[in-house]
Formats: C-alpha cells, structure tokens, sequence
C-alpha cells in the first residue's frame, strides 16, 4: 500500500498490527516505520514523530535482530525531518514561538546533522521575519559560536547587521560590519558603510578613524561618487576639528583640481578658502615692519599674497554666495598694509628733515593700498542698492565712517516702500 501511495489504507493496517495482541517486536517495529512514513505523506507531521520515536525506543530496548541498529541514523534523520516540517508549518501559519521551538529541537532529535544546523538557522530566520530583534541577534550568534566553519555562517554577519540597525543599535550595527574574518580586513566598502552609521549613532571617534585611513590613501576620484564623498569626509573632519588646517587644504585644492562639484562641495571648499584666507590674513598682520624695510616688506608682501590667493580662490569656488565677505576681507589686507606702512619706524640714524621725506615716502607708498581699501569697501557699501545687507556689509560701512565720518557715519534705517495702484500708469 505504502507502494502504491494508499498512504490512509497503510496507516490504518499499521495501526491495527501495532495494536494486535499477538504482535512481534519486529512486526511491531515494521508498522511503526509504516505509520511515519504514511503520517509523513499526509503531512500530519506530529504523528510521524510519534511514530519515528517508537521505532527508535524498539531498537534502544534491543528487542530486534542486531542488524536493526544500522537504521538508527536513518531513523533519526526521518525524526529531525518531522520536526523540522512541524517548524515549517507553525511558521507559514505565522505561529512564531511554536515555529522556534520546533526548529530548535531538531537538534536533541540529530545533534551535528545538517537539518538540526538548518533548523537552528532558521529558527533565527524566523525571528528575524517576526521582527524580534533582540531574540533574532541572540540566535545569531549562538549560530555563529556553535557553527564557526559551517557554509551558511558567512551570512550571519549581514543579519546581524540588519537586525542591529532595525532595533536602532547602530554602532553595533557598525562593529558587525567592522568585524575582522580569520586572515581578512573589512572592505574599503565595508568600512565606510560602517562609517555612515558610527556618523548617524554620532560615535565621531570610530568613524573619525575610518576617514582618516580613507583620506589618507591619496588616491584621486575616479567619478563624481567617490569625489563628492570624500569632500564629504574632508567637511565632516573639519567640523569635528579633526587637522582642519589640513583638510581644508584638501577641500580646495581637490574642489579646483576636480571636473565634478555639488552645490555642497562647492560650497565647504569655498568656506575652507575664505578661512585658509582668514588665516593667512592674520599671519599676515602679525609681520612687522621694521628695519631694515626691504627685508620685513618682503616677507609682509609674501604674506599679502597668500592671503589674496585664497580669498580668489573662495571667489572662485563659492562666488556670489560670500561676496560681501571677500571684498571685506580684501580691503582690510590693504588697509592693514597702509596703516602699517604709514606707522612703521623710520632708521634711528636719520636727521628731522631725513625722517620727514622719508615718513612722506612711506604714505606715498601706503597710498594706493589705502584707495585699494576704500574702493573695495565702498564696492561692498554700494551692494545696498541691490537689495542686499550683511554683517559684511555693516562691517565695510563701519570702516568708512572711521575713515569719512561726514559722509558715511549715519543710522541706517529700514522703510517699506508701499507702492501706490496708478490708474493711469
């Protein structure tokens, strides 16, 4: 019957042999591995169970022929299989923890089988389905300990990821990718990824270190991707005060030698260049002038020029966006150099007439570089007619009023200009 595929009519002689007063151990034996066969046919895997436990109980007792015992594994393995279908079954009907348990003892059913590693997998599969995260990761893990060498735990990794970042713990998320295999170092893909999420959980430090490592290869962008995301990498640094002297550089210098730009590239690297520019400035007031000239005016001119260099960079890379604070900036290099020709000491070794001509040297020199100061800050004073007003411009306007009073030192004020409807217009 069993043969023929008359599972039902199997079963039922089965069970009358297993109930027949006369039957014999091996009978017996025989209709239960027909009943599981039959049981597991019709899918009613419970009963298959029962049926496979009896027949292994008869050959524990020893009550059949030795040669039996060479059934046991196949026995066993038909065991694991009817629990493993019951997981099955409780998990399409969307019974979660009847599902688990199920899959998790096929083990004590074919401990080290490959069905009872399966069932352990899916047992952690299933928990993920369900959304338990916590539970899901424990099992994970417990795989991954148990299971170190097997096939299906290179993939463990991933689920952990996933799970990690569907429960909110990104930096564990994060340290799962960053996870070392035995011999082998997380991707440059791996890492950044990891990167991206030590940067949302905040964990500046960790991901700090991975754009330094990044940064830190000197390779140029192959396409506009890989440029704008270590412009990106470059801007998080400087934010973080990570070398930010150092990555400013690189941001202006990789923006201008680059054929891709953002509106956000563009941007940072115009920033890091007026800041450059700041600085530079500062270095650049800090250079007395003192005697002899020549030297100092040197170095003085040097500095102005590196200083000039950047704010034309910044114009370049963030152009009307910061306007008004590049000509600011500007004017008050020339302006610095005018004052400081003007008030530089003349050689001690000179007569009252020879220190007057040469004092009028020096403003005759300091000259053009104060009308340069002007100019710029009235071009940024002029802006106000366009409709525009900054702390730039507020700043440019004060210079004036020290410089002119009469003409520029007033209250400014703003009136809205309510046009009037003309009929005839």
């Amino acid at each position: 019957m069993l043969a023929e595929h008359r599972y039902a009519e199997a079963l039922r002689f089965a069970e009358l042999a297993i109930a027949h007063p006369l039957v014999s151990p091996a009978e017996r034996y025989s209709a239960w591995v027909a009943a599981g066969e039959a049981n597991l046919a019709m899918a009613s895997y419970g009963l298959a169970e029962n049926a496979w436990r009896q027949a292994l109980a008869l050959i524990s007792e020893g009550l059949l022929q030795e040669g039996r015992a060479k059934d046991t594994d196949s026995l066993k393995r038909q065991l694991a299989s009817s629990i493993y279908y019951q997981g099955e079954k409780a998990a399409s009907e969307g019974r979660i923890d009847t599902a688990v348990a199920h899959f998790q003892r096929v083990e004590s059913a074919f401990p080290g089988s490959d069905i009872a590693i399966k069932g352990r997998y899916d047992a952690a599969n299933t928990l993920l389905k369900a959304e338990r995260w916590q539970a899901a990761v424990n099992e994970l893990t417990r795989f991954r300990t148990d299971y170190p060498q097997h096939d299906l735990t290179p993939t463990v990794g991933e689920k952990l990821v996933f799970a990690y970042q569907s429960s909110g713990q990104l930096v564990r998320a994060a340290d799962e990718i960053m996870r070392a295999d035995e011999g082998e170092s997380p991707s440059w893909d791996q890492q950044l990824r990891a990167a991206e999420l030590y940067h949302k959980a905040e964990a500046h430090a960790r991901r700090n270190r991975i754009y330094v490592a990044w940064l830190n290869r000197d390779s140029a962008a192959a396409d506009s991707e890989s440029h704008i995301r270590s412009q990106t990498l470059r801007q998080r640094l400087v934010l973080d005060d990570v070398e930010p002297r150092r990555y400013r550089i690189e941001l202006v210098e990789r923006e201008l030698a680059s054929q891709w730009h953002s509106e956000d590239t563009l941007a940072w690297a115009g920033r890091a260049a007026i800041v450059l520019g700041a600085e530079d400035s500062e270095r650049f007031a800090d250079v007395s002038l003192q005697i002899p000239l020549a030297e100092s005016l040197a170095r003085k001119q040097a500095a102005l020029s590196a200083a000039r260099e950047r704010l034309s960079q910044a114009e370049k890379l963030i152009g009307e966006g910061a306007r008004s604070e590049i000509l600011f900036r500007r004017a008050e290099l020339y302006r610095v150099m005018a004052q400081d020709l003007m008030t530089s000491e003349a050689p001690a070794n000179l007569s009252d007439l020879e220190a007057t001509q040469y004092r009028m040297l020096l403003e005759e020199e300091a000259y053009p570089f104060e009308e340069k100061a002007i100019d710029l800050h009235a071009r940024n004073h002029q802006r106000l007619a366009e409709g525009r007003f900054d702390e730039w411009m507020e700043r440019s306007l004060q210079v004036l009023a020290d410089l002119f009073p009469g003409r520029y030192d007033r209250e400014v004020r703003w009136m809205t200009w309510n046009e009037e409807v003309n009929d005839d217009a």
